[in-house]
């Protein structure tokens, strides 16, 4: 008794492996060999990761805009992620506000930055930055991750236009700019920088 249900068992096996196999060739009396193009066709097959053309990036960010209306203002924080590729898509969102974006450099231990930073409410300090979307990198925590990047940071505050890819196109201006750190002396540098002056 034990035969007839592991010939059952078989057969059931046998017939639905049949069910789903290909075939593309008519049905005739003589086999021919088995064509490499039906042979490709049964093989699994394997996955090849695709690279993406703009990576992904983890990384945090925080608004500190005091005219958003005018210009933006992000401030990056801690991140693994490659600072041209966080760049890179940060100048994305800058081309989708119709903005130009800067990579500043500064750190919470200059008075320069703090004054700088503190200024950017002021009418001419508006005026001098609308149109810009300012990504802002702690150099503290950036300053290890820079080699490679095209960026050399000589002065903090530092400005640096990049491209859309996050590189630096070779424009930059520092607090050296300026004599004091007061709204009438950094807005008129800092406009005609933004200008392309």
């Amino acid at each position: 008794m034990k035969y007839p249900r592991m010939l059952s068992f078989v057969l059931m096996i046998s017939l639905s492996l049949a069910g789903c196999r290909q075939t593309h060739a008519p049905a005739t009396t003589q086999t021919a060999p088995p064509s490499p193009a039906i042979a490709t066709q049964t093989e699994i097959p394997t996955s090849t990761p695709i690279p993406t053309i703009k990576p992904e990036a983890i990384y945090e960010v925080f608004d500190e805009s005091p005219a958003p209306d005018k210009f933006t203002v992000m401030r990056v924080g801690k991140s693994k992620d490659k600072l041209t590729d966080i760049l890179g898509l940060e100048s994305e969102k800058a081309a989708d506000l119709g903005r130009h974006p800067y990579a500043e450099f500064y750190a919470d231990w200059c008075p320069s930055c703090t004054a700088l930073r503190k200024s950017l409410g002021d009418s001419r300090m508006v005026e001098a930055f609308t149109g810009t979307y300012i990504i802002r990198l702690d150099l503290g925590y950036w300053k290890e991750k820079l080699s490679g990047t095209g960026f050399y940071v000589v002065g903090i505050p530092a400005f640096y236009k990049i491209d859309t890819n996050g590189k630096p196109t070779g424009r930059m201006i520092t607090g050296g700019a300026w004599g004091d750190d007061i709204p009438e002396n950094i807005a008129p540098p800092m406009k005609e920088f933004f200008n392309g002056g």
